[in-house]
């Protein structure tokens, strides 16, 4: 009788790791077990987020909006001032080059990041004394 058990697969290319759901686990376990024997593997799991919402009364909207307020008020542009959000934000993920942090891509935010990053925009127009108008009618 052939056994119903489930077993996490793993393929690593180009450090990234893809998981899949093997059914044969006994066929399985026993190649990666002969071929992994001596390395040490840890997986790290993290709860799964949506993506940030988008449209009309969304995350992206309300970020952008606050963004765009703040900007007209210091003079600069709305591009920079969510970029400085996302650095600020502790959490927001960032991307460590040679010589600098560079925020991950607003467009790759899930809804925990986006929710993170708009209270950084409230906390910044807090301290630079802003009022903040939010447009949901």
């Amino acid at each position: 009788m052939k056994s119903k058990g489930v077993l996490l697969k793993y393929e690593q290319t180009s450090g990234i790791v893809e998981l899949q759901l093997v059914s044969d686990f006994r066929r399985e376990f026993a190649f990666y077990y002969d071929k992994y024997r001596k390395a040490i593997h840890t997986f790290d799991f993290h709860k799964w987020y949506k993506k940030k919402s988008t449209g009309e009364e969304s995350q992206n909207n309300h970020a952008w909006g606050h963004s765009r307020q703040i900007a007209q008020e210091i003079g600069d542009d709305p591009r920079e001032v969510l970029r400085e959000a996302c650095l600020r934000c502790n959490d927001y993920p960032k991307i460590t080059t040679k010589i600098h942090l560079v925020p991950k891509p607003w467009s790759e935010a899930n809804s925990k990041e986006a929710a993170a990053v708009i209270e950084t925009l409230h906390r910044i127009a807090a301290f630079l004394n802003i009022r903040l108008v939010e447009n949901f009618e």
